[in-house]
């Protein structure tokens, strides 16, 4: 994840604190009372059928349903997480949704783009390369796993959802191939099973092309399939990312035993959400928790962080900087990359060493140019 995205998140990143220090405040994901029921809508080849889902019940999609749902009704909670644009996924959205909740390292484009479509949460994930920010916002991270979905989830949880449906979460591909639901943000992207492989062909063309344009490594045409148990007790196949966020969200139940969970996707089999025929409901309900944060404080730290990262490569001896106890997670995050690649080369440490302060002073110079938007 850090050599294939890690400076793009890190610049992502930093941009939008950027952003957030010049606003002075802004509005993260808030707690709610226990009791409400939720439905999470994933982009799977089940997408649809959202006339099953009960007035009161709070509904949370992601970017690459959106399409797909907000053709249909305005789901209350939008969720968006990648550092690849999602800019197409916003466009033209015949419902807009209630409000959209932004992961802190989104792309800034996307950003942009959801500012203009509705109201914006922010959310900071739980990652220890972001711990430092939680202590300067004050803010409780959100356990959201690998995926919009899976944060998805954990939002209902932290809204005070006990009861939830997913809906269109397949994590695993159609009879026919199908990845993606009809009328989501990939619609039409298929595989051709051959041995065990999955093969998109050129189904995946936008999906490749909008990850290069934005600096990140392009899915691949083929990869390994991985088999899973469907709900219906035969055998499917599923992308190894897709297996991982199904453990995610299996061991989201194991974690909440008291909670109520349910599966309309009839994709792949998903411990501890069974197999349902209507959506949980709970107690109505009413608007999704919000908390203003004063964001003020992240100038000085940004800020700070880049003036130290200078410091040390200049020093002989950066522990004995004040600084080197907080260091500069930001910087070194956009730096990680590289700084791993001396490693891989196997390089003596005096040249490796050697190498390392011009990447972090590059790193340092790419953070400050995009917090101040430059």
């Amino acid at each position: 994840f850090v050599a294939a995205r890690g400076t793009q998140v890190a610049l992502a990143t930093a941009a939008n604190l950027g952003r957030l220090a010049r606003a002075g405040a802004a509005h993260f994901v808030g707690r709610g009372d226990d009791g409400g029921a939720a439905c999470v809508i994933g982009g799977g080849p089940s997408c649809g059928g959202f006339d099953r889902i009960p007035h009161g019940v709070l509904t949370l999609t992601v970017n690459t349903a959106a399409p797909r749902v907000c053709a249909e009704i305005a789901p209350d909670v939008l969720v968006i997480r990648e550092v690849v644009p999602a800019v197409r996924e916003l466009a033209a959205l015949p419902h807009a949704p209630k409000c959209i909740v932004l992961d802190i390292c989104a792309c800034p484009a996307t950003v942009e783009r959801a500012l203009d479509v509705a109201p914006v949460l922010w959310a900071l994930p739980a990652q220890a390369l972001l711990g430092w920010l939680s202590r300067i916002l004050e803010q409780e991270p959100v356990y959201g796993g690998e995926s919009a979905m899976n944060m998805a989830v954990a939002l209902a949880t932290r809204f005070g959802c006990t009861s939830q449906t997913l809906l269109g979460c397949d994590l695993a591909f159609g009879r026919g191939g199908e990845a993606y639901g009809d009328g989501t943000a990939w619609s039409g992207c298929r595989v051709d099973v051959r041995d065990g492989a999955v093969d998109f062909g050129s189904t995946r063309d936008a999906m490749i092309a909008n990850a290069r344009n934005s600096g990140v490594p392009a899915a691949y045409v083929r990869e390994q399939g991985s088999p899973v148990l469907m709900e219906d007790g035969t055998s499917g196949l599923a992308l190894e990312t897709w297996v991982s966020q199904r453990a995610w969200v299996e061991q989201w139940a194991r974690r909440h035993p008291t909670h109520r969970f349910a599966n309309l996707s009839g994709g792949a089999r998903i411990d501890g959400w069974p197999r349902a025929e209507r959506v949980l409901q709970g107690v109505p309900f009413g608007e999704v928790p919000r908390v203003t944060v004063d964001t003020a404080s992240l100038t000085a730290e940004v800020r700070r962080q880049v003036r130290a990262a200078r410091e040390a490569v200049a020093s002989e001896q950066p522990w004995r900087s004040p600084d080197a106890l907080d260091g500069w997670p930001l910087v070194d995050f956009a730096a990680a990359k590289d700084v791993l690649e001396t490693s891989w080369r196997h390089l003596p440490i005096r040249l490796a060493l050697a190498e390392r302060g011009p990447i972090v002073l590059r790193a340092a110079a790419a953070v400050e140019a995009a917090f101040e938007g430059s």
